[in-house]
């Protein structure tokens, strides 16, 4: 075993930020990062119709009596020039295609839209807009995103500068500022004409970028791994592919690679960078580069070929984000990625990993310790959201990998209707997340079940829940310097006499049922036996439904059997498409039933209209006629003989 080597320490000094600044985020999963590179960063405003949630942005004609469209896109621009020009950097303006807020894509650099997006939806009355933080778990298309106030009173370019200007702080990784003068200011600055010189001098100081003592830093050679052949360390070290950190506002190193049944994994080195004091922490994130693609699992080990402890902060839909601790840049590090035990689909493809040091220990915020068993295998987790949020929940089952994996857990979030908003499932040992989600205010639950695959007995399940609120708000000092935001009471900048105790997301204490009153089978959407299917490790977003009639599909105002053809060839093509509004049922899926609903309708109508008459009479031509309505059992028969002959 190679020995390691002793370096002088001459570390960096980080210089600690302005005390007016309140960082109160600093150790939460959420909180906001510096982005690596300024210049490259974009930004782009949503088409009205985008969807959001449950909502749909309204930007273009919430700010059209604020002026032109280039005037109010001016001022987006002028608040981003105001900020970043004094790095020496610009953003620049890009297309925006109109996908779904959140769609699974890059943090940066998706051709599709903006780093930073703008659109505009309904949020709470006490908020002019809020800001989507550049976070360890954000990391994906949500990073940077700015939601104006689609019920705010937009009348005049100054609100859209003050908005823009505190908002794109946030983005850039600034908090909440304690000094009136500052655009930072908790509530925004009316008539505000850009950052003071305090606010642009903690910018400097955010983006300096670190300093790295590299002295006497040596490589090691191939001789060095004499410990291949231990057990923990099942790798070729010498086949460990080399990657040298970039040095900016972090020190990230990063790469990209493929995994397929020949190469099953692949395992980096992470070549020693030097000193950086108080550096302790290593986090990584691995995402994979295509929708339904790779499913990954990580696994770290230092230069003498032991596992470093790690914590997982966020893993579901092909991203995984963890940190691991008692590192030391001037050490070697190596980092394996493979694929996870799930479906075959799911244990090929691209990926892209990203690992840079980290000064501050991240911990996602515990909501619940609870147990399933045998006897009570179902639990809800009640919670209420006063003001719209970007919410992130993990669940993480406490205790290591059972041998056979027959114990399944999943859960499922549902609003105060049960309608189904996301998934997750896992095995008992795993580490998993819903799908980053924004929801309006309103009561929800997490339902959390578990079960045995083969029908044995199951052992007590021991769980932990953890609930993040990611949004950053700005409020309504922007438009009127006469209101007082409504802030947490006793926080710095409250008014005592204008404050609350309830903060935007409310986790209740879980519920258990009363296990006489269980049905025999799960409540919500699980499938027998107790698995975990594929489509759990990529949980879909919620599809849309057309809010006039839930059964046109292709948004032309009439019910014809194109919508049903809609549903059915996206169904055959297993891809996510956003282009029309396929949940016809409401529950925020695409499915067969959602086909079917349109199919039904058609035939009754075809019934009471008389054979041949009308447009209806063309459904007929799928499967039966229109005498004779299609059941879901016809309806599952006839997609998989149109599958078998390809007649899609």
């Amino acid at each position: 075993m190679s020995a390691r080597r002793q370096l002088k320490r001459r570390g960096l000094r980080i210089e600690t930020l302005e005390s007016r600044y309140v960082f109160d985020a600093s150790a939460s999963a959420a909180a906001g990062l510096p982005w690596f590179d300024l210049n490259e960063l974009s930004y782009s405003f949503a088409p009205d119709g985008t969807v959001m949630g449950q909502q749909a942005s309204s930007l273009f004609a919430e700010l059209a009596p604020t002026g032109s469209t280039e005037q109010w896109q001016g001022e987006f621009q002028r608040a981003l020039d105001d900020w970043i020009s004094a790095l020496g950097a610009s953003a620049h303006l890009v297309a925006d295609s109109g996908d779904p807020f959140g769609t699974f894509g890059k943090t940066q650099g998706d051709i599709r839209f903006g780093d930073i997006r703008i659109g505009a939806v309904p949020l709470s009355n006490n908020v002019m807009a809020e800001a989507i933080p550049h976070a360890v778990i954000t990391q994906g298309s949500w990073a940077g995103d700015i939601l104006l106030n689609a019920n705010a009173d937009w009348s005049n370019l100054q609100q859209v500068y003050s908005v823009a200007l505190h908002e794109i702080g946030h983005v850039l990784g600034l908090d909440h500022s304690d000094d009136p003068a500052s655009p930072m200011y908790f509530h925004g600055v009316y008539a505000t004409e850009g950052p003071t010189a305090g606010d642009l001098a903690v910018l400097k100081k955010l983006y300096a970028g670190v300093n790295v003592e590299a002295d006497d830093i040596e490589s090691f050679e191939p001789a060095d791994y004499e410990w291949n052949d231990e057990g923990e360390f099942p790798f070729d070290a010498n086949a460990a592919i080399p990657l040298q950190a970039s040095v900016s506002s972090s020190a990230r190193y990063s790469a990209n690679g493929q995994l397929n049944a020949a190469d099953p994994y692949l395992l980096y080195r992470l070549d020693p960078l030097g000193e950086i004091d108080d550096a302790k922490f290593l986090n990584i994130v691995v995402s994979a580069d295509q929708f339904g693609g790779l499913f990954p699992v990580v696994r770290i080990y230092d230069s003498s070929g032991d596992p470093l402890p790690f914590k997982t902060l966020h893993y579901t839909s092909g991203v995984l984000v963890i940190q691991a601790s008692k590192v030391e840049p001037s050490e070697t590090y190596f980092v394996a990625v493979s694929p996870a035990a799930t479906a075959v689909i799911h244990q090929s493809g691209g990926f892209e990993m990203l690992a840079e040091y980290s000064l501050v220990e991240l911990e996602p915020a515990e909501v619940a310790r609870f147990e399933l068993t045998e006897e009570l295998p179902i639990l809800e987790q009640p919670f209420s959201v006063n003001t719209s949020r970007l919410v992130h929940v993990l669940l993480e089952s406490d205790g290591g990998r059972h041998p056979s994996a027959v114990a399944a857990i999943w859960a499922t979030l549902v609003d105060s209707e049960d309608r189904v908003i996301a998934q997750l499932g896992m095995y008992e040992g795993d580490v998993r997340s819903l799908p980053l989600v924004f929801l309006d205010p309103g009561d929800y639950r997490v339902i959390v079940q578990a079960g045995t695959s083969d029908g044995s007995q199951m052992k007590t399940q021991k769980l932990l829940m953890y609930i993040d609120e990611i949004s950053i708000d700005v409020g309504p000092g922007v438009i009127n310097p006469a209101l007082d935001p409504v802030l947490k009471c006793g926080t710095l900048g409250a008014n005592p006499n204008n404050c609350t105790n309830t903060p935007p997301v409310v986790v209740d204490a879980p519920v258990t049922p009363d296990p006489t009153t269980l049905p025999p089978s799960p409540i919500y959407p699980s499938i027998p036996p107790f698995s975990v299917p594929s489509w759990h490790f990529w949980p879909l977003a919620s599809y849309r439904q057309n809010p006039l009639n839930p059964l046109d599909v292709s948004g032309n105002s009439i019910v014809t059997p194109t919508d049903a053809l809609l549903v059915i060839n996206l169904l055959n093509a297993r891809i996510v498409k956003w282009d029309h509004a396929y949940d016809t049922n409401g529950d925020g899926r695409a499915s067969p039933s959602d086909a079917l609903l349109v199919i039904n309708f058609l035939n009754s109508r075809a019934q009471g209209e008389g054979e041949g008459e009308g447009e209806a009479s063309q459904t007929m031509s799928m499967s039966q006629s229109p005498q004779s309505p299609l059941s879901a059992v016809d309806l599952y028969f006839d997609l998989e003989y149109r599958k078998q002959n390809r007649l899609f």
